[in-house]
């Protein structure tokens, strides 16, 4: 049975100092369409609520030209008990698994927990109408745009080159809290990728402890930026605002972040594009069962 009545909620967070705004809407998918694309589970007691989040890119020029740029699709999910009076530990989960991606789109912490509140009090409002008691699935849909908005003297080349879009992105699969299917994917391989994504350092550290690999470095200032790669080798570009830099243990040489990921995974390319040294240290051998007789 697919949610009737179900009103559309508008939120925007402006950030037009920095040069980037977000405007996002919710609603229900009332078809249950998004339903046949995730895998989910439906718990006894619980209701389940299915989020896709659906991001366009978008560059706002100052003559009003909008563009967008390219755009991308994921899910969350949360599961709550059906008689229980929400609070804040049911948004954690929310939090959890999207706080890293509206990271990525330059969201501070205070608009990536502004979105998460007003997404999760939609939806859970959806959840306890009288209409939809016995439903165990609550689908919705975030409409999210990413604009980033050229700024009074500045160049279309220069909002061009700091503009926030899916291909200067770290893939969504390799974060852990994605639900695709990885089977295409070396588990290892995926792992070691998963670490040059997540390296920390403490405060007067070089390196991550945990996985020995020194921590990205997010671009604010190009400049600053070429100090620390003049150019990658994967794309020819040089550093771009908004882009993450990593550095290869094996050889530390700096690529952006988002290339040398797909690389090593989309690619199947194991090697440092600028030295050739191995750059990820060991990809077991795929064992094959042999033709029974």
């Amino acid at each position: 049975m697919a949610l009737r009545g179900c009103r559309t909620v508008t939120g925007v967070v402006a950030r037009g100092v920095a040069g980037y705004e977000y405007h996002y809407r919710f609603s229900v998918d009332e078809e249950d369409e998004i339903a046949k694309l995730y895998k989910f589970r439906i718990h006894r007691g619980k209701k389940t609520y299915l989020f896709e989040i659906r991001t366009s890119f978008i560059i706002k020029t100052i003559d009003g030209q909008d563009r967008i740029l390219d755009s991308e699709r994921y899910d969350a999910q949360v599961y709550a008990d059906s008689n229980k009076v929400y609070d804040d530990s049911n948004k954690f989960g929310f939090m959890m698994m999207v706080e890293h991606r509206l990271a990525d789109y330059w969201m501070t912490k205070d608009e990536i927990c502004r979105f998460v509140n007003e997404t999760c009090d939609f939806a859970f409002q959806i959840g306890k109408d009288p209409k939809n008691e016995s439903r165990l699935l609550i689908p919705v849909v975030i409409h999210l745009d990413v604009c980033t908005v050229q700024q009074e003297n500045e160049s279309v080349d220069s909002v061009n080159n700091r503009a926030i879009r899916e291909q200067n992105l770290i893939p969504f699969y390799v974060r852990p809290e994605a639900t695709v299917d990885r089977g295409k994917f070396n588990n290892y391989l995926l792992l070691f990728c998963l670490n040059l994504v997540m390296a920390r350092a403490n405060v007067g550290d070089v390196v991550d402890h945990r996985s020995g690999m020194r921590p990205r470095v997010r671009v604010e200032d190009v400049e600053e930026g070429m100090t620390i790669m003049p150019l990658c080798d994967i794309c020819l570009q040089g550093p771009m605002i908004g882009t993450y830099v990593s550095w290869l243990p094996s050889c530390n040489h700096a690529f952006h972040l988002h290339c040398i990921v797909r690389r090593l995974l989309l690619e199947d390319n194991h090697f440092c594009p600028t030295c050739r040294v191995r750059a990820y240290p060991f990809i077991p051998p795929r064992i094959t069962q042999p033709p029974r007789a």
